[in-house]
């Protein structure tokens, strides 16, 4: 595969599992008047936990994950992310009911973390020596899914019902997935992150998107 398709591959996996992860971080609050609806007897209390768990665990996974991909490799980390958040994603539209959706969004949050510490790695790798557009490229989609999230879920309730804002997330997972097995290379981030540090490349990026997160 030519160079430059397979970076267009592994940038566009990495630009779409940060997006569904960030958008996902406050999508669901928008949606908490329908889920009162939707399961009744359910209480606010009980569904913030939504969004609570989601930002949690998100943090708690974020050094770990860039610690594990040291021991195993970014790309098989970063994809195995991507595959769990996909999943929770499906998990969160079918759940019966609160109790169903909050654990949903905790498994949820254990892929969007690792996703996101591991894009650092995984961009910097794209960007060889020029560290900054990496940086500036994910801070980017970061903020304008960040930004646009409470919009989206808003316009997907309105076209499809609230099970929507979680179900958009697996046509654009499988997407990227395939970019991601396609043009990732297998020793993607391995030093790309702190060549010059003693410290672990993926746990010292994976510190980097904790900061920022």
């Amino acid at each position: 595969m030519r160079p430059a398709r397979r970076r267009a591959l592994a940038l566009t996996s990495v630009v779409c599992a940060n997006v569904m992860a960030v958008v996902d971080y406050n999508v669901v609050s928008v949606a908490i008047p329908k889920l009162l609806r939707a399961y009744p007897g359910s209480t606010l209390a009980g569904l913030s936990w939504t969004i609570t768990a989601y930002t949690v665990v998100f943090a708690a996974v974020l050094l770990p994950a860039g610690g594990t991909a040291d021991r195993l490799g970014p790309k098989r980390i970063f994809l195995t992310g991507l595959a769990v958040f996909t999943a929770g994603s499906a998990a969160c539209a079918l759940a019966p009911g609160p109790l169903g959706l909050v654990l949903a969004r905790m498994l949820q949050a254990v892929g969007g973390g690792a996703v996101v510490a591991l894009s650092i790695s995984v961009g910097l790798s794209e960007f060889p020596g020029r560290a900054g557009h990496a940086f500036g490229l994910l801070g980017v989609v970061g903020g304008v899914a960040g930004a646009s999230g409470p919009a989206l879920g808003s316009a997907l309730m309105a076209v499809g019902g609230w099970r929507w804002i979680f179900l958009v997330n697996l046509p654009i997972g499988a997407l990227a997935l395939a970019c991601g097995a396609l043009g990732i290379p297998r020793a993607s981030g391995r030093g790309a992150a702190c060549p010059t540090s003693r410290a672990p490349p993926c746990s010292r990026a994976a510190s980097r998107s904790s900061s920022s997160a």
